[in-house]
């Protein structure tokens, strides 16, 4: 489930936004993060083996609808693109599913893969951990035309930090409808 909202604002804590600062536990992640991934499990034969690493930046930032609802949303680079997700509060941490159109094996058979996120902060608020578990539906692209299934797990950590030379865009994530 993904839900796309209006920009509030990027700085956080005006009214009707709600407020977010890491700082401590509890308190919602925002801002720019680096994250570093490395696959632990990976059953997709034309994709990254398991020990292969990424580096890519995660922005927390709060939206409002313009009716005036708010949430946490994650933008993070991907890669192919930039792809966003709402981020909830689940238990001692957050969760966050990125839901995408894959068009790589058949044209016009598109692929729904679903990335969760379970995102665990650091006391301090200044370190993050996230499991990424992927799975995806590939019509057509398994044995005699089946549908094949894929998926696999990843580690995230991150840290706060400065903004990379390219940060995310959020005009349009990656895969959605425009």
């Amino acid at each position: 489930m993904i839900r796309i909202l209006a920009v509030c604002a990027v700085a956080v804590g005006l009214a009707g936004c709600g407020t977010a600062s890491a700082g401590h536990a509890g308190t919602p992640p925002s801002g720019t993060w680096i994250a570093h991934g490395v696959v632990v499990e990976q059953n997709l034969p034309y994709d990254e083996p398991p020990g292969t690493t990424f580096e890519r930046a995660w922005v927390f930032r709060r939206r409002c609808t313009f009716a005036g609802v708010c949430g946490l949303t994650l933008v993070r680079q991907a890669k192919y693109g930039t792809e966003l997700a709402q981020v909830t509060r689940s238990g001692d941490g957050y969760d966050a599913t990125f839901t995408i159109r894959d068009d790589s094996c058949i044209r016009g058979r598109a692929a729904i893969v679903h990335r969760h996120f379970r995102i665990r902060l650091d006391a301090g608020g200044r370190h993050l951990r996230a499991v990424e578990t992927e799975d995806g539906a590939y019509p057509g692209c398994g044995t005699n035309g089946a549908t094949a299934r894929a998926g696999g797990r990843l580690i995230w950590t991150a840290t706060r930090g400065r903004a990379p030379a390219t940060p995310p865009a959020d005009a349009r994530p990656t895969g959605l409808p425009a």
